[in-house]
């Protein structure tokens, strides 16, 4: 049984080296998982209907799997050094999963920035609120964006905060995204579970 992503073991002292983290980043398996019907596949249908040609929106759900005691170590603690966001945009299973984000090729690293799952519905409704340069703004009212991007976090990870962490980049990490403005991936990793949720969108500008 792999170690727990939640409880901290106080018993070990000792800091994975950046040689120890990036063994056990390799050595951990993302397979591919259906996404819950409703308020997911809602948000994605709702941004795919709202930006241009050029731009569209992709959400995957993925089962992780070889875990040792250095991820254990890292993500109880909510270390920033073990770069799961990273790797799992970079593995296989990403690729199965959003083979559109993934195959006009990589322009550079996602340089993903930790955010928090308190405010991941109001960034998802800020999003939705202006999510590219050629819809009116506001192009959602502010309650019922709002009230989408509650019902997307809901479905991920009902209200169990403590037990997520989030990490998004807005940088054009593939050649699918079409720009910095009004491109963005969020990484949701639901340590409990050990299951991870993304969300890539993206508009010309």
């Amino acid at each position: 049984m792999e170690s727990s992503w939640i409880d901290i073991d106080w018993s070990v002292d000792w800091f994975p080296t950046k040689a120890q983290r990036q063994v056990s980043l390799q050595r951990l398996s993302f397979d591919p998982m259906p996404l819950p019907a409703g308020p997911v596949t809602d948000l994605v249908d709702t941004f795919r209907s709202m930006v241009t040609k050029p731009g569209g929106a992709y959400a995957a759900m993925f089962d992780v799997s070889g875990g040792d005691d250095v991820a254990a170590w890292c993500l109880s603690r909510g270390r920033r050094e073990y770069r799961l966001a990273k790797r799992l945009v970079s593995s296989a299973g990403f690729a199965e999963a959003m083979p559109s984000v993934i195959k006009p090729g990589l322009t550079g690293s996602a340089r993903f920035k930790r955010s928090s799952p308190l405010t991941l519905d109001g960034d998802l409704a800020i999003s939705l609120q202006w999510p590219g340069p050629y819809c009116e703004y506001p192009a959602m009212p502010g309650a019922q964006a709002k009230a989408m991007g509650s019902a997307f976090c809901t479905s991920v990870f009902e209200d169990r905060y403590e037990d997520i962490l989030v990490d998004y980049s807005s940088a054009p990490w593939t050649g699918w995204f079409k720009g910095v403005v009004f491109s963005g991936t969020w990484v949701i990793t639901d340590r409990r579970q050990h299951q991870m949720t993304v969300l890539c969108k993206t508009d010309t500008d």
